[in-house]
């Protein structure tokens, strides 16, 4: 689950906090033809990284 203010790691590129997240109000009903009837939620995180794998310190990620 994303939080804002959670901090955690990832394998390739270090430490980050979770500054803020945007994600729709309730799910999009979508229709996959191996799976049927499926739900998304597209989200987006702004990070703030200990150490900076890009030119600035935020960068935006879309989890999946």
């Amino acid at each position: 689950m994303i939080k804002i203010g959670k901090r955690t790691r990832t394998k390739y590129w270090g430490k980050y906090e979770v500054k803020d997240f945007v994600s729709l109000n309730a799910p999009i009903k979508c229709h996959s033809a191996e799976k049927g009837e499926v739900k998304s939620n597209p989200t987006i995180v702004k990070l703030s990284w200990d150490r900076d794998p890009s030119g600035d310190k935020h960068d935006l990620w879309f989890p999946y």
